[in-house]
Parts: C-alpha cells; structure tokens; sequence
C-alpha cells in the first residue's frame, strides 16, 4: 500500500488530475514454505495496477520517471487515445454520407438513370476501431533512466488517430 499511496501522490503533485488517475487493479496472495510435509504461510505479495491518464503526452516520459522513483516496477505501456470519439465519430459519418451521395449521382449520370430521394441508411463499423491506439513498454535502464539514448528521457510518439466510418445509402429509382 505504501508503495501505491508513493505513486498516487507522485502523480499528484505532476498535476495529474484526480478522476485521471485509477486503481485498475488489487491483488494479495500468499506465499508458502514447504517444511516437513506442510504448506506454511511464509508472507504475502501484493500487486497494484494504477492507470494513469496523460492529456499532454510530452509528459509521459516524467509520469514514467515519477511513478518509477515512487517505487513502480512494471510499466506496462501506453495507449494513446482519442477522449471524445463520438463527435468525430458523428463529423465521419456525415462526410461518408456527403461522398456516398457524389459518388452515387457519379455513377447515376454515366449510367443515364435518376435517383429519388436516400430511402434508407446503414452505417457498418470499419475492421479498425473507431478510435486507434498504440501500446509500448517501457523498462527502467541498468543507469536508472528510461531507456532513451540519453537519460533527458524516452520520447513518445502519439502518431494520428483515425475515425472513419461505412455507410451504404439506398434510394428511390425515379
């Protein structure tokens, strides 16, 4: 627990808010010694899982580096998300709606027939998710740093997020 309580509050005094920082996981189990055709209780281990949420990934490397000197010994990686997919969701889904329309009136004038009115919509999801993510794991170096070229620290690179979305319109044939 002290170990834990050490990294909540390293990331505090990062600034990192509150509601971004999250127990994901608590686990104690014992550990036995085997003596004379017995199991004995020898101790415990305990293991604690803390997500952390990083709004500026140009902090990422010090949030590893803090949570690290605070007593963490096993960082797992990062996953770079996008915070509120549903509005770019809504923004790709009207532009697939936009393109399948020119695309449909295309192929309507090389065709030399007319289109009513959009009868019905279906939106498919994509093979990729609507938002993307990258996971990395970074280990302390034997010098105590993060492993980078230099000890200033690991770069990250967040890279671009795609949303996109499939939609199939159906019309009227005039």
């Amino acid at each position: 627990d002290n170990v834990n309580n050490k990294i909540i509050e390293a990331m505090k005094k990062l600034q990192i808010k509150k509601e971004d920082i999250k127990t994901s996981n608590y686990s104690i189990y014992p550990n036995y010694n085997y003596d004379k055709d017995q199991n004995r209780i020898s101790g415990y281990n305990g293991n604690v899982t803390i997500s952390i949420k990083v709004k500026n990934t140009e902090n990422t490397a010090k949030v590893i580096e803090e949570a690290t000197k605070a007593g963490a010994n096993n960082i797992q990686g990062t996953r770079f998300i996008i915070d509120n997919p549903q509005k770019y969701r809504e923004l790709a889904r009207e532009k697939a709606i936009n393109n399948a329309k020119e695309q449909a009136q295309k192929l309507t004038k090389n065709l030399g027939i007319k289109l009513g009115k959009v009868v019905n919509i279906v939106e498919s999801t994509p093979v990729n998710p609507a938002f993307g993510y990258s996971t990395r794991a970074f280990l302390p170096s034997s010098s105590g740093g993060l492993g980078g070229a230099d000890e200033s620290g690991t770069n990250f690179e967040p890279g671009s997020q795609t949303v996109s979305s499939v939609v199939t319109l159906y019309f009227e044939k005039k």
